[in-house]
């Protein structure tokens, strides 16, 4: 590892990644279920963090239930966001 005199001056900025869920299409104010093996791969709790990243990124309100095999949840656009 190399130790540096001062913080250099550029600033490399990560690519912007494509979002890998629909979530325009599932945010919409309905009650959806997600289900393990069908709407994603990960674990119910990495699924879980995800969506409410999303939400928060996109100014949604989310309401969420985590269950052994997925994740039921709506999300409603903030009023006003």
């Amino acid at each position: 590892m190399k130790i540096l005199e001062a913080m250099p001056h550029w600033n490399v900025r990560k690519k912007r990644r494509i979002a890998s869920y629909p979530w325009d299409e599932w945010f919409d104010g309905q009650i959806r279920f997600a289900e393990v093996g069908v709407d994603f791969e990960t674990s119910v709790e990495a699924f879980a963090t995800c969506l409410r990243h999303a939400a928060k990124c996109r100014l949604y309100t989310l309401e969420s239930r985590m269950t052994y095999s997925g994740v039921a949840f709506r999300a409603e656009k903030i009023p006003g966001a």
